[in-house]
């Protein structure tokens, strides 16, 4: 037993402790408000000062061209406006000082610009001095690029604050080929924080919004590219796609994008939130207004000056016996996935896209997605492999984007008690909930261990073994697939934050590595507003409700469809989207 004495001292000692660890606790607390604080006006003057570089070019530029100029070159596709320029008729630098004003224009309506790219008017006038355009596949045209994408002398913050001001020493690979082709990269557009979310903005940057309707959102992550594109600001833009961030904006903008198969591409000198993924990788790829000008950027961008630059790219060049094959193909088509079920504008598209198809010559089947559940479980898990711990690294003292509270709040929760808050999430939806349950339990899991990672990463061959097992028919083998992009068509933002569902449609195919694109075939109507009065879904949760409420609103939004082929057929999936196009039509 302690004597009076010692148990004075113990409580001294207990008080002690107790008061240095509260001290530390506030000094920490205060640290990090402090630093917080300190972002946050770095932020502003940040976007005040672009804001006014922006401003300030389009008074320069004001009373360059004519209208009637300016009309001229704004109405030539991209394939017209290299083959106008390298004739002489417009020079590099009108067609670039052109779209500046139509950019800007733009982003005053939709906030999709992050930054002007400033050196874009020395290169457009070296380009101008130049005697023999014909060299230059993508001779002056401008293209846009992701903020991610690594400009020299320019920050790529992926929507933090704590990277303003921290420079590039180089363009990233990708920069330096379109430069060596021609093209002139003359903006940086705005994206999801951290890349992470199919929703449209981060604190730094601010919202994007739909070119189609302002107070809905136009997806993401490549959401600036989405608003700029569609908005008639942007010929050629290059997005990122680790879920869908190419496939989502591009169906949502009503334009066409394009996800190539991983390492056709280069990633080197892009900046993201997790390095290191391997079956569940970021790939790059073109956005544009038609199939034809992504069908220039890959033939194009395809090239030895790449594969020199990257050699961990396959060097494969634009395989154009692939592309140019007439022969009829047989397609699968699928209207729903079993798991998110889509609205009836989206399912209404893919069946036009059949019937289109079919006129131009292709044999249509029916095709069921096997166990895409299981596949969304695989994505989720690799993708969080870490228990997010790197995204709450590169989120400490930063202000977080609404769209991604859910998400880092799922992540925060305490692993230990991840079984309970699946069941009390289960419970609190009625029972009627277990895929929003699987996902909290997901994201509430603990860092894995390499051997977890390992077996994952096992069943992800299975599945792939699996699916595309499915691809082998007694009739014929299928050459590719068409189906719904997402279950929903564009909508408020609020609707965009806390359904990891959206992922079904577009994750997958990063899972599986195939090359997928996006192509606009319609418009809702009010008769698809109409039938989704009766809309309900596959499983009557939250979800579900949310894609109905989303959707209510949408007359006149434009809807795609997802092409898709096996991997290293890139080709072959642009051909199919092309054929999807010319019978179509341009929307």
């Amino acid at each position: 037993m302690l004597s009076s004495t010692e148990s004075k001292n113990c409580n001294i000692i207990l008080l002690t402790v107790c008061g240095l660890t509260t001290a530390y606790g506030t000094v920490i607390v205060l640290s990090n408000w402090r630093k917080n604080r300190q972002l946050r006006k770095k932020a502003l003057k940040r976007r005040e000062n672009e804001q006014l570089c922006m401003q300030q070019l389009l008074e320069q530029l004001a009373n360059n061209y004519t209208k009637e100029e300016q009309a001229e070159i704004l109405g030539l596709n991209a394939v017209e406006l290299v083959s106008a320029a390298q004739q002489g008729k417009f020079s590099p630098l009108k067609i670039l000082e052109t779209y500046w004003t139509k950019a800007i224009s733009c982003t005053k309506a939709t906030n999709c610009i992050t930054s002007v790219i400033k050196v874009a008017k020395a290169e457009a006038q070296e380009l101008g001095a130049c005697t023999d355009p014909s060299q230059f596949p993508l001779f002056g045209l401008p293209v846009s690029v992701k903020e991610c994408y690594g400009i020299k002398d320019m920050d790529a913050t992926i929507g933090l604050m704590s990277e303003i001001n921290n420079l590039d020493l180089d363009d990233c690979v990708l920069v330096k080929v379109l430069k060596s082709l021609g093209a002139v990269p003359f903006v940086k557009t705005n994206l999801s924080q951290i890349t992470f979310s199919l929703a449209s903005g981060n604190p730094l940057f601010g919202d994007t919004s739909n070119p189609h309707r302002l107070e809905f959102t136009p997806g993401g992550s490549s959401s600036g590219e989405g608003a700029l594109i569609g908005g008639g600001g942007s010929l050629l833009g290059f997005g990122t796609d680790t879920g869908g961030s190419i496939r989502f904006p591009s169906h949502l903008c009503g334009i066409c994008g394009f996800k190539p198969t991983c390492n056709r591409l280069s990633l080197a000198g892009l900046h993201g939130p997790i390095p290191g993924h391997v079956n569940i990788a970021t790939t790059i790829g073109p956005m544009a207004r038609d199939v034809d000008t992504l069908v220039l950027a890959m033939r194009s961008i395809l090239c030895p000056l790449m594969f020199e630059l990257d050699p961990y790219i396959v060097p494969m060049p634009f395989d154009e016996k692939l592309f140019g094959c007439t022969k009829p193909l047989r397609i699968g088509y699928y209207v729903d996935d079993g798991f998110n079920k889509p609205v009836p504008a989206v399912q209404r598209a893919v069946m036009m896209a059949k019937k289109h198809l079919e006129t131009s010559g292709h044999i249509l089947v029916p095709y069921k997605i096997p166990n895409v559940e299981r596949a969304w479980e695989l994505f989720m898990s690799l993708c969080f492999a870490d228990g997010g711990k790197r995204c709450k690294e590169i989120l400490k003292n930063e202000d977080i984007d609404p769209v991604l509270v859910p998400l880092i709040q799922k992540l925060y929760f305490p692993k230990c008690l991840g079984k309970l808050g699946s069941f009390l999430v289960n419970l609190r939806n009625c029972w009627k909930s277990p895929r929003i349950a699987k996902d909290f339990s997901l994201l509430a899991e603990k860092e894995r261990n390499i051997s977890t990672v390992w077996n994952l990463e096992a069943q992800t061959f299975e599945y792939k073994a699996k699916f595309f097992s499915t691809w082998v028919q007694p009739e014929g083998n299928l050459d590719a697939l068409i189906g719904p992009p997402s279950a929903m068509v564009a909508g408020p933002q609020k609707h965009f934050e806390d359904t990891t569902a959206i992922l079904s449609y577009t994750a997958l195919y990063v899972l599986l590595n195939c090359p997928a694109g996006c192509v606009p075939v319609t418009k809702v109507t009010q008769d698809d507003i109409d039938a989704l009065k009766n809309y309900e879904g596959h499983f009557g949760d939250a979800w579900d409700k949310n894609t109905k409420d989303a959707c209510m609103d949408s007359v006149g939004l434009p809807v795609g469809v997802q092409c898709i082929t096996k991997p290293w057929k890139d080709e072959l999936c642009l051909r199919v989207m092309l054929d999807l196009q010319k019978s179509v039509g341009l929307l």
